[in-house]
């Protein structure tokens, strides 16, 4: 929500996400790469690594300098909630 909407409050990482910070931009994928194992396709699977490359490129472009200039500093300096 914060993208559209300023939001004040500090970002924290909490339960999965404190594993894999963006984890539909890396685990998430992994149905597109079994569909391809079950279809037993090269188009899907270059599908699928395109997609995924285009979501990792977007990630790195536009949503993490977001993330730095709304809450600042690095990921690494954020705060994780231990429960």
């Amino acid at each position: 929500g914060d993208f559209f909407f300023l939001i004040e409050q500090n970002l924290t990482f909490d339960r999965v996400f404190a594993m894999f910070p963006h984890p539909m931009y890396t685990i998430g994928y992994a149905f597109y790469y079994g569909a391809s194992l079950i279809t037993q396709s090269y188009t899907v699977l270059y599908v699928s690594i395109l997609a995924h490359a285009s979501q990792l490129v977007f990630l790195t472009i536009v949503e993490n300098p977001h993330i730095d200039k709304t809450y600042g500093g690095d990921q690494s300096e954020r705060v994780m909630d231990p429960e």
